[in-house]
């Protein structure tokens, strides 16, 4: 996953070839059960946490962010199924979204993050 997250970025760098500056933030996060409506680990059927990550320092325009699993920690009694998106990013932060469905629990999850913007 590290290899398509680094290609991913690689992408947009290539793609903004001109002499742009471009600003980097990256950081991660360890969400567990422990975590504030986190419900992910009981249950059954679509279940979802949602957890704002700020940025250091606002970007000057909403970056492209991309976000990757790093770790789990799930029981083996049951299927594995979880996600994550990026939604409603904007100049000092995104929400970062980690579900699951059916009958998967999940325990924790762990996550590395880039963010990427021109300085224009």
């Amino acid at each position: 996953m590290k290899v398509v997250t680094l290609l991913s970025l690689i992408m947009i760098v290539a793609s903004t070839a001109s002499a742009q500056k471009l600003t980097f933030q990256k950081g991660s996060i360890s969400p567990n059960y422990t975590t504030e409506d986190w419900n992910i680990d009981k249950g059954d059927g679509p279940r979802s946490c949602k957890l704002f990550i700020q940025f250091d320092t606002p970007f000057l325009s909403a970056p492209t962010v991309l976000v990757n699993l790093t770790g789990i920690d799930a029981p083996t009694d049951h299927n594995l199924r979880v996600s994550l998106k990026v939604e409603r990013v904007t100049v000092s932060g995104f929400l970062l979204k980690v579900e699951t469905w059916q009958d998967s629990h999940v325990n924790a999850v762990e996550a590395t993050w880039f963010a990427i913007s021109r300085n224009d």
